[in-house]
């Protein structure tokens, strides 16, 4: 009896945090552009979506320093399509850099909402 109790219980806690996640997020079909400022000045980034799914990101303007920031656009940009929003973790030793990024895309994705 205790085992239905807690099969029961784990799969409610199983609902519960499924039911809380941003999957009713929705964007419009298009390209928009967000900025942010970085460590050395603007960011500024072209999110495309088609189909509710953000499908590329693209750097337009950017001035931090090649050697850190190369690898942290490509981490950032991969884990905001995988995810399709903009709610992720900034790059360890580069966390200035990332959240410029991050904000930057999520400037354009507040354009890209639906209402």
């Amino acid at each position: 009896m205790n085992r239905i109790y807690f099969g029961v219980l784990i799969l409610s806690v199983l609902f519960i945090i499924t039911s809380c996640t941003d999957n009713d997020i929705k964007y419009n079909k298009g390209q928009y552009e967000g900025s942010s400022v970085g460590h050395e000045g603007t960011i500024r980034v072209k999110v495309e979506i088609d189909d509710n799914k953000i499908i590329n990101i693209e750097i337009l303007e950017e001035y931090e320093m090649p050697e850190i920031s190369i690898h942290v656009y490509d981490k950032i940009i991969k884990r905001v399509i995988r995810n399709n929003k903009a709610d992720i973790n900034t790059i360890s030793g580069a966390t200035f850099t990332s959240k410029a990024l991050i904000e930057a895309i999520d400037d354009a994705l507040q354009k890209a909402l639906t209402d």
